[in-house]
């Protein structure tokens, strides 16, 4: 393949990504009721959604906080760096299928620790797979 032909599948890549997205879109929400959504956000109690977000970046910073815990031993990482580490794997197992989101959180932690080794990495990607397994 030649250059010129890879920038031109770079570019419209992006839009096959798009068109297939906006596909899928349409077709999870084809038997959508807006009128009912509409209806059912205007009876919602929004006092609640603070503390709610409060709770769930409460809960993940305990969740890093414990992953440090467990990792400090190999090599210190700041609570902060893996807590944006969980987040990315996150939203990896949210885009890909097959446990990838374990395999991204640990490349992510790996990243942001540069003394750590990718063997290391990988047995806690390997470790982390076993440990949600049960």
């Amino acid at each position: 393949m030649t250059p010129a032909q890879a920038g031109r599948r770079r570019r419209w890549l992006p839009w096959l990504g798009a068109f297939i997205g906006t596909v899928a879109l349409v077709w999870v929400l084809r038997g959508f009721d807006i009128d009912r959504f509409a209806a059912t956000l205007a009876d919602a109690e929004w006092r609640y959604l603070p503390m709610l977000v409060l709770a769930i970046a409460a809960e993940q910073l305990v969740r890093a906080w414990k992953w440090r815990q467990l990792l400090q031993p190999l090599r210190a990482i700041g609570t902060v760096r893996l807590f944006g580490a969980i987040m990315a794997g996150y939203l990896i197992a949210f885009l890909l299928p097959f446990g990838m989101g374990t395999v991204a959180r640990c490349a992510a932690s790996r990243r942001r620790s540069p003394k750590a080794s990718r063997g290391r990495a990988r047995a806690g990607a390997a470790s982390a797979s076993c440990w949600r397994a049960h």
